[in-house]
């Protein structure tokens, strides 16, 4: 199993709340820039961060139940237990082939697995597994058998490095020590169009940072670099290693990368830019995945079942640039409690939910979990990572 340090490199994922309060965004943040109440207005930025599908998916058949699920081919990444040395070349990714009208997934092998509708855009896989679509056509989803893996997929796409040219932000769920524990980072990035790194500023627990090319940190060697079935390798020529970058661009033009290590480490990345509070008012819900690290190995499980989560924003701090939201923890009965989310903390791009108790609208006492947000900017998704445990939520906006 490959254990290898995973110095400085872009980010990945982690989340983690009592399976019974996932319910309606006790752990997960919702969506992108589409007025949510997650923090989501919109920046001042040429492109769209509302989530939309590409132009050339909307004359695609689509799902009668999800007009974001249209057929065409899928990217696949996920998290797996590959057993492979140190520079290996085994990757848990592969491209399926989605019919959105039949509900089936076709994979390389071949082999169909028929989806059973459970709602708007939610789905179950034969093995009981859960898929929910983002409102850009990303899918989060369990798969294979319990206990699940989880999984991302979008839509296959030919970008070049050009198109990955810029700031980006990360986060992930590494192992950055030899033998070390898989814990949370986060990292800023940026790349020329070449696909070349200038900048590099590493976060080891999310918030604790160096820069590279600073006293004593130096800038790792890294280059991205087209590859001919798709997609890029990850090159690190300062540690010898080789990842896989997909990246996804929606139809407002921002566009997502999700890295894959031969270990299975998984990281999910977005352009920096300056978040700004949404309006009193501005309400998000939707579906969420929890990743869960296992404790010897370098992959995640997902073996909570897919949660909702929904929130309404009810005051805003312009001066502290803090939100406060009524979140629903119990969906059942319908319980809320208020959280405060802070923007651009710990830096630009990220949202942090503040801890804390705080008093429910049953009038029972419940504890808010510290988080760590990055939004998917365009896309509908937002990785979660709940400092506490190291898990890692993924969490998709409501699609139709």
């Amino acid at each position: 199993m490959q254990t290898s340090t995973r110095r400085p490199r872009m980010a990945a994922l982690p989340a983690a709340c009592a399976a019974s309060l996932l319910a309606l965004a006790a752990c997960g943040g919702g969506g992108d820039d589409n007025g949510n109440g997650d923090g989501d207005g919109t920046s001042t930025t040429t492109l769209s961060a509302v989530p939309s599908l590409p132009a050339d998916l909307m004359s695609k058949p689509s799902a009668a139940n999800c007009s974001a699920l249209r057929s065409g081919r899928y990217r696949l990444v996920s998290n797996d237990d590959v057993n492979v040395a140190p520079g290996g070349t085994t990757f848990a990714t592969e491209v399926v082939t989605v019919d959105a009208a039949l509900l089936t997934v076709t994979n390389s092998d071949h082999d169909v697995s028929t989806l059973t509708a459970a709602g708007p855009c939610r789905y179950t896989t034969p093995n009981g597994g859960g898929i929910t679509v983002s409102p850009a056509g990303v899918l989060v989803a369990q798969i294979d058998t319990a206990p699940f893996r989880g999984a991302i997929l979008f839509p296959e796409q030919s970008l070049g490095t050009s198109d990955l040219a810029g700031d980006w932000n990360t986060l992930a769920l590494d192992r950055t020590v030899d033998n070390g524990p898989i814990h949370l980072t986060s990292s800023a990035a940026t790349f020329s169009a070449a696909g070349k790194l200038t900048a590099l500023t590493f976060c080891e627990d999310m918030v604790s940072c160096e820069t590279g090319g600073s006293a004593g940190v130096a800038l790792p060697d890294i280059t991205v670099r087209s590859r001919a079935d798709g997609g890029f390798d990850f090159a690190n020529a300062t540690d010898g290693y080789t990842d896989r970058l997909y990246a996804y661009r929606a139809g407002g033009g921002e566009v997502m990368a999700v890295i894959l290590s031969p270990a299975g480490h998984l990281s999910f990345a977005t352009r920096k830019v300056t978040r700004v509070l949404p309006a009193v008012g501005d309400a998000g819900q939707g579906w969420q995945v929890a990743l869960v690290p296992h404790a010897q190995a370098p992959f995640y499980t997902a073996p909570l079942a897919i949660s909702q989560f929904a929130s309404t924003v009810t005051a805003v701090d312009a001066a502290a640039a803090t939100y406060t939201r009524s979140a629903v923890i119990d969906v059942a009965n319908s319980v809320t409690r208020p959280e405060t989310l802070a923007l651009n903390n710990p830096r630009d791009g990220y949202l942090r939910r503040l801890p804390g108790a705080v008093t429910a609208s049953n009038g029972s006492t419940s504890n808010v979990s510290e988080w760590i947000g990055l939004p998917m900017r365009g896309m509908g998704l937002t990785a979660v990572g709940i400092l506490a445990n190291n898990q890692l939520y993924l969490s998709a906006a409501q699609a139709e």
